[in-house]
């Protein structure tokens, strides 16, 4: 599991890109699985809309 926070001072989209930079190219490096897992994932925002949260679950939700 991994816990991502954003400063409240920066940019949330541009530290989400740089985010998905680093995942990208980390996992260009892996192997690659014979079937990925299902994935889901939630997002929550703040009373101003800002991002706030992303939970990202792999495998089945029971």
């Amino acid at each position: 599991m991994a816990t991502l926070t954003f400063n409240t001072t920066e940019d949330p989209i541009v530290s989400a890109r740089a985010i998905s930079t680093v995942l990208n190219l980390w996992l260009a490096e892996q192997p690659r699985p014979e079937a990925a897992p299902p994935a889901s994932v939630k997002f929550a925002y703040d009373e101003a809309g800002i991002l706030k949260s992303v939970i990202v679950t792999l495998g089945d939700e029971k």
